[in-house]
């Protein structure tokens, strides 16, 4: 939380420098009006969280991170550098038992492939604090590397 109130104080700062000797509010990308202080929160609890493992030498469930508050997933993506690897999911699960099969976040799995597959999202995306997230596979063809970003904004 701290974190998060420095990062939105110090980009508060740097709107009114950046806003130059009149103080005019930092404008959009586009120049259609000034970021609101929603947006500016909005844009600092989106986060990726992305990882890269080798799903032939990694057992599934065995990537997984935590988040010291709760957040909600809001979108996965994987690719692969040839080949597949079918049935991609992750689990949420309990702290105390991180090697136990949980609630799956996406409705269904989905294959991950060299162009970087975009499922719908999520089913389960909000995620309690410290819950562990596994990623879940299984069949693996011809891919060495998985690369999973998931996108959450912080609750």
């Amino acid at each position: 939380m701290r974190q998060s109130l420095k990062r939105i104080a110090l980009c508060l700062l740097c709107a009114v420098l950046l806003g130059g000797a009149t103080g005019d509010p930092v404008k959009e990308g586009d120049g259609s009006g000034a970021l609101t202080t929603a947006e500016v929160e909005a844009e600092l609890k989106t986060q990726v969280q992305s990882f890269t493992i080798d799903p032939t030498v990694a057992a599934t469930g065995e990537a997984q991170f935590r988040w010291a508050t709760p957040i909600t997933i809001t979108a996965i993506r994987c690719d692969t550098d040839a080949g597949t690897v079918a049935g991609v999911n992750f689990e949420e699960r309990a702290p105390t038992t991180p090697n136990t099969a949980g609630t799956d976040v996406l409705a269904s799995d989905f294959t991950a492939d060299t162009d970087q597959q975009v499922p719908t999202c999520c089913d389960n995306g909000p995620i309690d604090a410290y819950d562990p997230v596994a990623l879940t596979y299984g069949t693996v063809t011809t891919a060495t590397i998985l690369r999973c970003y998931v996108t959450f904004t912080i609750d």
